[in-house]
């Protein structure tokens, strides 16, 4: 990715003087930049700005578009940082796509549907909840499987982490609407988030 204006291409040095970096990116390959360096640059751009001497307004307009093609250019160059924090490995990724479901069905008091969800887990890790006969039975055995998502997606901002005050249980969902899968419908939004904190 080269920079260009009406007398053609431009160097980093005339986008921004006080921010010592040329950014290009070539067919098939990407340039290397830090999310926290990124942050950085950023705010070396506006101050840079903002400490100018006075100038004509159409002067100081024509220098924050001279730099936005570089605020495109760093926020692409993150973007996928951010994204590769947030990935789990594929076995569990399905374990958290079926536990949801499960989630769901408890939620939704669907006994069959919860049993469904159950028999889709790896490893027999649904066991328990199979072998329920009722919705109490389920949701005892859903605890064990909270504890183990629990572990799968901590530290992961995708996911929030949530605590029932009336069994002493948590759950996670990747939404941030309470949904507590112990109480169903009587007590449906009984729950506070937990920070979703990386154990070490």
């Amino acid at each position: 990715m080269r920079f260009f204006d009406a007398n053609g291409p431009l160097e980093r040095s005339a986008l921004c003087p006080t921010v010592p970096l040329n950014v290009e990116i070539g067919a098939g390959r990407a340039g290397s930049i830090s999310a926290t360096a990124s942050r950085g640059f950023l705010h070396e751009i506006v101050f840079d700005i903002l400490r100018s001497p006075p100038i004509p307004m159409p002067t100081t307009l024509r220098r924050l578009r001279s730099c936005l093609p570089l605020l495109c250019g760093l926020s692409f160059l993150a973007a996928p940082l951010v994204l590769r924090a947030a990935e789990l490995s594929e076995a569990d990724s399905k374990f958290m796509v079926i536990y949801e479901q499960l989630l769901k069905a408890l939620v939704n008091e669907n006994l069959n549907a919860a049993k469904d969800a159950a028999h889709a887990l790896p490893n027999e890790a649904g066991a328990d909840v199979l072998k329920s006969s009722d919705l109490k039975g389920a949701r005892e055995a859903f605890v064990a499987l909270s504890d183990q998502a629990e572990k799968i997606v901590a530290g992961n901002p995708a996911y929030h982490v949530f605590y029932c005050p009336m069994v002493k249980h948590d759950w996670v969902e990747q939404s941030t609407t309470i949904a507590n899968p112990y109480m169903g419908r009587d007590m449906l939004t009984c729950g506070v988030e937990k920070k979703n904190e990386k154990k070490s």
